[in-house]
Formats: structure tokens, sequence, C-alpha cells
């Protein structure tokens, strides 16, 4: 581990407080909307939303790594990049199955049928494909595993 010394393996991520402007806003409404439709909750449900929300508790910390590893490239930069895409893969895969559940074992007020469900749950499956590809990239080039945000 000699080579790592000094690296985001050996040292960890940084430890400052983030704004709040690494907050996932864009998810809000669509998970507000899926919870105002549960016409009923169990534990199995309870448990998806609390994985839900590890993952969402998780942005800062994955972003707070990114901002400070992807500007030095290499396998840090790497890295970073992948436990960012990571934590969006876990986001969106546990926003699905909560989703899936709710259909699955009917706790929605408002009903949807095998065949309403099943766009819906490909789409969920297209996003997944695609953070997975995320991580995948991130691992070749840390700035092309990235979402273009940069203005200007």
């Amino acid at each position: 581990m000699g080579r790592w010394h000094g690296s985001l393996w050996a040292t960890g991520p940084p430890s400052r407080p983030t704004s709040s402007a690494s907050s996932p806003s864009g998810s809000s409404g669509s998970t507000t909307t899926c919870f105002k439709n549960f016409s009923e909750i169990d534990r199995t449900l309870l448990f998806l939303n609390l994985l839900l929300l590890f993952f969402v508790v998780a942005i800062p910390f994955a972003t707070a790594t990114v901002a400070a590893y992807l500007g030095r490239g290499g396998a840090d930069a790497s890295l970073a990049a992948a436990i960012f895409q990571g934590v969006f893969e876990g986001m969106s895969l546990s926003f699905g199955l909560v989703f899936w559940w709710s259909i699955r074992r009917e706790h929605l007020k408002i009903a949807r049928t095998p065949a309403g469900a099943r766009p819906a749950i490909i789409r969920f499956g297209i996003g997944n494909v695609a953070y997975a590809v995320a991580i995948g990239i991130a691992f070749l080039s840390a700035p092309a595993g990235q979402p273009a945000t940069r203005a200007g």
C-alpha cells in the first residue's frame, strides 16, 4: 500500500462541511409524489425508504470527495468519481425498489395495473444502467464519468 500513501485510499475523503447546493433538489418532487400515493406502509417499505435516505444523505460526502480529488487526476480522481456515481446508483436502485415494492404489494391509493407499471419500472431500469456505465467510465477517465455541470 506504499504507493497509495497520501492518497484517497490512505487519508479518506475531506471532512469539511458542504453547502446545501449539493442536495438532490430534483429528486424530492418525484419522491414526495410517490409517497403521497401510499395507502399503507409495511416494515419492508420502511426499510427500503431508510435505504433510500442513506444514499440521499451520502450525496454531500460524495460531492465533497469529488471536489477534493477530481482536480488531482490519477487513481484518486477515478475512485472519487466512482464513489460519486455509486452513491447515485444506490439512490436510484433504492428508489426503484420502493416503487416496485409499493406496486407489488398494492400499497398505492391509485393502483397501477401490471401493464401500466411496466413502462415506469423500465424507465427506472434504464437510469440504473446509465449510472452503472458512468461508474465504469469513471475508472477509465474521472472527468468523463461526471455529469456536465460547468457553466461556460
